[in-house]
């Protein structure tokens, strides 16, 4: 009778301790579960979370599970193609990083990254903008914009409310010479979602010269700025002459040389007087002749 009521003790302590002990080691597991894999991440196809991963300088990314990628294909203008004016631009990355509102703080508060001379401040949030420069021959205008590439946030976190897109367009005679903004402008960009772009700042053409672009993100939850981006320039100039066009990329096939670009848009033409009055025909004559070469 002893042993039994003994051996009923002891089942009872083990079923007790099964009870308490093992929901400890399950909501240990769930905690280290969200605390790994506690962001929020969407994107589209243009980065690799590798990549997000670099610009934001936090390796939790690719731990996350949350990852929402986004495809998005980006429909060109037929007529530019057709003129041949159209650039193949790269995109610069702006990386803009925010504080969420003291009531949107989640318990497992992320922080993107330290702060760095060519990084933006620590936060509890991040949205990763791409800067284009292009042309428009059918408008004869040079056009710049951005594009919303990624949003990483805390899980259940809110986005902010609204960005100030700081535009502008600079121009200069030089590749390597002084740049002149020649048009600047803010947009209030309202719950962008990824994968949209900002509308299009424009400038209509009146010459030949080098263009480029810079571009800086503010973030808003209401009338408060959240935080900000660095400057970014756009990682490509462009020549355009002016009707619109892109200075062509020539490749000799027989001597391989490239035809280089010219440093300066301010060359003088050749007075008629020392030019070699050449026939149309004599024109086609020599072009059939180099061929043939």
């Amino acid at each position: 009778m002893f042993f039994y009521k003994r051996k009923t003790s002891l089942l009872l302590i083990l079923l007790l301790l099964l009870v308490t002990v093992i929901p400890t080691f399950a909501s240990a597991e769930n905690n280290t579960n969200a605390t790994s894999n506690d962001l929020q991440i969407e994107m589209t196809d243009d980065i690799t979370l590798e990549d997000l991963a670099k610009y934001l300088d936090n390796s939790r990314i690719l731990e996350s599970n949350d990852v929402t990628v986004i495809q998005d294909k980006q429909v060109s203008n037929n007529s530019e193609e057709i003129m041949g004016g159209e650039v193949n631009t790269k995109p610069g990355i702006i990386v803009a990083k925010f504080k969420l509102p003291e009531e949107e703080k989640s318990q497992s508060n992320v922080e993107l990254g330290g702060d760095g001379k060519d990084k933006a401040q620590s936060a509890d949030g991040a949205a990763l903008f791409s800067l284009e420069l292009d042309n428009d021959v059918l408008y004869r205008q040079v056009k710049t914009r951005v594009k919303l590439v990624s949003f990483v946030i805390p899980k259940g976190a809110k986005k902010p409310d609204w960005w100030n897109a700081n535009l502008s367009l600079s121009a200069a005679t030089e590749r390597n010479g002084s740049y002149i903004v020649e048009k600047r402008e803010d947009i209030k960009w309202d719950n962008p979602v990824v994968g949209s772009y900002t509308n299009w700042v424009t400038y209509y053409l009146k010459d030949a010269r080098f263009w480029q672009s810079v571009a800086r993100m503010t973030p808003y939850f209401g009338e408060a700025p959240a935080g900000g981006s660095l400057t970014v320039f756009a990682p490509n100039k462009i020549l355009l002459n002016s009707k619109g066009f892109v200075y062509p990329y020539y490749k000799d096939p027989i001597s391989q040389q490239i035809m280089p670009e010219p440093e300066t848009t301010t060359w003088t033409k050749v007075h008629s007087d020392y030019r070699v009055p050449w026939t149309k025909k004599e024109l086609e004559e020599y072009k059939d002749w180099y061929r043939k070469q």
